[in-house]
């Protein structure tokens, strides 16, 4: 697991990772809220890890997309970028390319 937490967030323009908002609405919407979540405790630890620093402003980090890759040594042989958080390939799709 990789995440780029530096200042300028290279890592994430050089796999052309965008921000939220940043192409317009996303293409799907249908997204699930995990199952078994104790939600009490999610919302809880929002404020502990967050970087949001004053309620009216929000960092660059917030608006941030990630993705996922496969590697085979300096080979990338699966690539993913979410188009909103949360839109996370299928894990099924993600262990066939894996070769699991």
């Amino acid at each position: 697991m990789f995440a780029d937490n530096s200042d300028t967030f290279e890592a994430y323009a050089a796999a052309n990772f965008g921000k939220i908002g940043e192409n317009g609405p996303p293409s799907k919407m249908d997204l699930k809220p995990p199952e078994g979540v104790n939600w009490f405790k999610y919302i809880s630890n929002v404020g502990k890890l967050t970087t949001i620093k004053k309620w009216n402003e929000v960092p660059e980090s917030v608006l941030k997309l990630g993705g996922t890759f496969i590697l085979d040594g300096d080979t990338v042989t699966y690539g993913w970028a979410d188009e909103i958080p949360g839109d996370y390939p299928d894990v099924a799709e993600l262990l066939k390319a894996a070769g699991a």
